[in-house]
């Protein structure tokens, strides 16, 4: 079974910076470009911009498989590549009899 636990994620737009501080009300701000800007303390900010913590539980348990952990190290890698601001503290914990924190945050 393929299991990952992404408690956080959000997906990034370039060009919602330059727009997302002139929103004044939540539901606009909120409903921007499909979560490019996020509502925080009453201000409209761009999600990159938004700090955030970002916890990766990933199965390396015997019953995973190869081909099934290629998988996942794949997800996680084009995840980080691509959709997860600069200033976000990501955390991996592998799993499987044991539990190893191999990058905390």
């Amino acid at each position: 079974m393929l299991l990952l636990c992404v408690l956080f994620v959000s997906w990034l737009s370039g060009a919602a910076a330059v727009v997302c501080d002139q929103f004044t009300q939540e539901t606009v701000c909120a409903t921007y470009e499909n979560g490019a800007c996020l509502w925080d303390s009453g201000l409209c900010k761009c999600a990159s911009d938004v700090q955030m913590d970002i916890i990766f539980g990933v199965d390396a348990s015997g019953s995973i498989g190869s081909d099934s952990w290629q998988i996942q190290k794949a997800f996680l890698r084009s995840l980080v590549e691509q959709g997860i601001a600069k200033n976000a503290r990501v955390g991996i914990t592998v799993f499987n009899t044991f539990i190893n924190i191999s990058a905390p945050i």
